[in-house]
């Protein structure tokens, strides 16, 4: 269990980062760039801090609480620094409805009914099993991406695919 918490905790640190990670290339790319390193003292001293409080009461796990709260912290203070100076935010209304889209996957994939594949016996077995759940989910994400259009980029894209192999 504690080995599934620190990855749990750890991957939602990441996928924040990834959420608004287009916020360092910005400004290290921009006239900002000095500040860079002010944003690595501030997850450093984070990291530190939080690693000194946490990991003495939870352990392995705090570490793992330590590290994301500060990769959101840091990634959270890029994000309001590049609006704030740059007037430039990665999310939006789309990003919303695709958190949306995640949520209601999720919950969609825990009720999916387990099934029992016949002709497959072993590995093979759990293979099929793996497939036929990627392919519910992957049916139930892509139809919230049809419906709600979180970027009109993504739409056009598939509504080009769509005439172009459908031929409508």
């Amino acid at each position: 269990l504690q080995a599934k918490m620190v990855v749990l905790f750890i991957g939602i640190g990441k996928l924040f980062s990834m959420g608004t990670g287009v916020n360092n290339q910005v400004i290290l790319h921009s006239r900002f760039y000095r500040y860079n390193l002010l944003f690595i003292s501030l997850l450093l001293l984070f990291t530190v801090s939080l690693n000194f409080l946490l990991i003495p009461q939870l352990g392995l796990v705090g570490a793992a609480i330590a590290t994301m709260v500060s990769i959101m912290l840091n990634q959270g203070i890029k994000t309001l620094f590049a609006w704030w100076k740059m007037g430039f935010h990665p999310l939006s209304l789309g990003t919303l409805k695709v958190l949306g889209i995640i949520v209601v996957s999720s919950i969609g994939g825990y009720f999916i009914p387990p099934i029992q594949i016949d002709f497959l016996a072993g590995l093979w077995h759990k293979l099929g099993i793996i497939a036929y759940r990627s392919a519910l989910l992957a049916t139930i994400f892509g139809a919230g991406v049809l419906l709600l259009k979180p970027s009109v980029d993504v739409h056009e894209t598939l509504l080009k695919t769509r005439k172009r192999f459908l031929g409508f």
